[in-house]
């Protein structure tokens, strides 16, 4: 979560989105305001923000969410998750009483899936980027189109946008597969349940595999 007060506007992180790659990039930008890069559970949720913040910032600053193809998002939500962790970190979890490695690194893709769609904890964005059950009024950054967006962004706000300036955090850990090619009939149902709302706001397909 950022939060600029000379250029008036709140960025709130998404997962999977490029949220810390546009984070970094927006942060200089917020030395009068709130830099808050990491806080314990992960990303802080718009609703505790627009308390933290106050109704008239949240009301008047210009609110920035980043979001993305739900199909493509989830398959590197997976892979994110099931990424080796370190000798410390399963420490860390055996020492407060948790399985060394989380449910992602013990299941295959379309397991994880079913698992999360039976355990209702498939949609991450509702969970960070919803306020009072609705999506407020974002200037929303879509991941397919992030330099485009990020530039009309910096154009609103008065700040320069240079492409080749924008780090690329958190990379180099899904292969390098079409999303297509992950899902069965039933996972992709899930998906396009728990994401209803996102999918008919950007219009947001199961596109087809570059091999069909």
């Amino acid at each position: 979560m950022l939060v600029s007060h000379s250029h008036k506007f709140i960025f709130i992180k998404t997962k999977k989105t490029a949220g810390s790659s546009i984070q970094d990039y927006l942060a200089k930008y917020c030395k009068d305001g709130i830099v808050e890069k990491y806080i314990p559970g992960g990303h802080r949720p718009a609703q505790s923000t627009k308390e933290k913040v106050g109704d008239e910032i949240w009301n008047s600053y210009l609110k920035i969410c980043p979001v993305r193809n739900p199909w493509d998002k989830m398959v590197s939500w997976y892979f994110w998750r099931s990424r080796k962790r370190s000798i410390f970190v399963k420490l860390k979890r055996i020492l407060q009483g948790r399985h060394p490695e989380n449910e992602a690194y013990r299941m295959n893709f379309k397991e994880f899936i079913t698992w999360l769609h039976e355990t209702n904890r498939m949609n991450l964005d509702h969970k960070v980027a919803l306020v009072d059950g609705e999506w407020p009024d974002y200037f929303f950054i879509r991941y397919e189109h992030l330099h485009e967006d990020l530039k009309r962004l910096c154009e609103k706000l008065y700040i320069p946008y240079d492409e080749s300036k924008l780090p690329k955090e958190k990379t180099g850990v899904r292969k390098k597969k079409g999303y297509q090619e992950f899902y069965d009939e039933h996972t992709r149902g899930y998906v396009a349940e728990a994401y209803s709302d996102l999918i008919e706001m950007f219009g947001y397909h199961f596109e087809p595999s570059s091999q069909d």
